[in-house]
């Protein structure tokens, strides 16, 4: 009976824990190696700046801001039944 109580609390904070690390940028550039494991924002950095290449910079940017708009959108959703009294 508590499961179903607590589905909206823990998918909100999946989507908030998802919506804050496709936008880190800091992190895996100052504790990991980049070879390995990249994120989006670091790539579409290394594109525009290192590379030069713009145009795959901005596509790779609107896909992050629809991904961020889309988490944001759904933790919106969730949370309300969360804060029901």
């Amino acid at each position: 009976m508590i499961l179903p109580l607590t589905r909206a609390g823990i998918v909100a904070g999946a989507l908030m824990v998802f919506g804050w690390s496709i936008g880190t940028f800091a992190e895996p550039l100052l504790l990991g190696s980049l070879n390995e494991q990249r994120s989006l924002a670091w790539t579409v950095y290394q594109n525009a700046v290192v590379e030069n290449d713009y145009g795959i910079a901005s596509a790779m940017g609107i896909v992050l801001l629809a991904l961020a708009f889309v988490v944001t959108y759904f933790s919106l959703r969730y949370s309300r039944g969360a804060l029901v009294e």
